[in-house]
């Protein structure tokens, strides 16, 4: 865990710990002003930002513009940005590729994303390779601030995010907040013994 700064908190694989499927990090108490930052898996910032990109994309007064420039997406109190949470919302620059067997896959990562405010939503949108007669389960990682026992964090929790079948696409929103960090996805195969592959947004 850092923190060497006021305005926002990196949280590293590490700091996390496996709790009933989900994954807690135990912070303490949060300012309701302070951006949490979740580092990838590799222990890089989400987008490859650095600090000091990070603080610059904080205190801009802009900060669509700013986050726009640095590859990452925002998200709204709404959830209509990155996607609307509409299925035909996968377009070729936002989607990312997934594959999986009968049991659900590993995560698949998908765009950085910058939730502005503590009610900040995510909308995950997936689909199946048209023609392959796929049928196929999502998952999508969001995160929330929550307690363990007496102790105050912030979780990471997957969220079921529909199903996909040829010809008819998937989705849900789920909760993120006032997070930076790196969508993720997890699909599996609603049809065995056929795996399931396709795209998934953001």
């Amino acid at each position: 865990m850092l923190n060497t700064n006021p305005d926002y908190l990196v949280l590293y694989p590490e700091d996390g710990l496996e709790e009933g499927g989900a994954t807690f990090y135990p912070t303490g108490e949060l300012d309701e002003d302070t951006v949490v930052v979740i580092a990838d898996a590799d222990g890089s910032l989400p987008g490859d930002i650095s600090e000091a990109q990070l603080q610059s994309m904080l205190s801009s007064r802009s900060p669509a513009a700013v986050s726009a420039a640095l590859g990452i997406q925002g998200a709204t109190e709404n959830g209509q940005a990155p996607l609307a949470a509409r299925t035909s919302d996968i377009t070729p620059y936002a989607a990312h590729t997934w594959t999986a067997g009968v049991s659900w896959s590993g995560a698949f990562t998908g765009g950085s994303i910058w939730g502005y405010d503590s009610s900040a939503k995510v909308s995950y949108v997936f689909n199946v390779t048209p023609g392959t007669n796929q049928k196929a389960a999502g998952q999508g990682l969001g995160y929330y601030s929550g307690y363990n026992g007496s102790e105050f964090g912030m979780w990471a929790k997957w969220y079921g995010v529909g199903i996909a079948s040829d010809g008819s696409a998937g989705g849900a929103t789920v909760p993120w907040g006032k997070v930076i960090a790196t969508a993720q996805f997890k699909g599996k195969s609603m049809a065995p013994p056929q795996g399931a592959n396709g795209q998934f947004s953001p």
